[in-house]
């Protein structure tokens, strides 16, 4: 079973029924996005090589990449290092067996978040989107979200404060992982019968708050009582 920590407000079987279900979760959705990072990556591969059939070089949203193919790599590999590093940070048997593989490869993953982050938001405003205009302002502002987050995190862990460098690296990858997100809802939009662009435009704006607000709730449900177990 995960380690999980306790606060008293729900039993322990429970916290740890809700942690494997919460993993489940993470583990489709970091599989989703790296599954995509891999895609794309290909994608790119073909459109350098010349080898990209033409009708798929001329679709609306291969397009976008194929104009701009060292932008997507530059975005796509440090967003599959994120994918793979994010989820090691919490893996508590790591942390505690292997301190320094643990700082290191946090030290790569802040790295990689900083690309992501930055190729997102400058790919939302030089890329065509879907949409409304609103959704380029939405991406930015996860983008520096997930930033502020992770800078947070950064600075507590600094001055030992564990407790809330973990807290505030849940938010950081919680936002950084709404990608996978959005491309959930856009295909259960989609199933339900919605047009493409108004499926795309609700998993845009609901992605990162719905991401958000489970993350947040694993970390009330987990937050200790006593300063002593910071």
């Amino acid at each position: 079973m995960i380690n999980v920590p306790r606060n008293g407000v729900l039993s322990a079987p429970t916290l740890q029924v809700i942690g494997l279900i919460g993993w489940a979760f993470i583990v489709y959705l970091v599989y989703d996005a790296l599954n995509d990072a891999v895609t794309r990556a290909g994608f790119i591969s073909l459109s350098l090589s010349g080898d990209l059939h033409p009708q798929a070089a001329a679709h609306p949203f291969n397009a976008r990449y194929v104009e701009m193919p060292t932008l997507t790599l530059a975005h796509v590999i440090p967003g599959f290092l994120f994918m793979i590093l994010g989820p090691v940070q919490f893996i508590s048997s790591l942390r505690k067996r292997f301190p320094r593989l643990h700082r290191g490869s946090g030290y790569l993953y802040l790295i990689s978040a900083v690309l992501v982050a930055l190729g997102a938001s400058y790919m939302g405003f030089v890329l065509p989107i879907w949409g409304w205009t609103l959704n380029q302002w939405v991406s930015l502002f996860s983008s520096v979200l997930m930033l502020y987050f992770l800078y947070r995190a950064f600075g507590y862990i600094r001055v030992r404060d564990v407790r809330l460098h973990r807290e505030f690296m849940i938010r950081g990858f919680a936002v950084g992982l709404s990608i996978s997100t959005l491309r959930l809802f856009l295909d259960w939009g989609q199933l339900a019968g919605l047009d493409f662009t108004l499926a795309w435009n609700i998993a845009t704006v609901s992605s990162m708050p719905a991401t958000l607000t489970a993350a947040e709730t694993w970390i009330r449900l987990t937050r200790p009582v006593a300063r002593g177990n910071r």
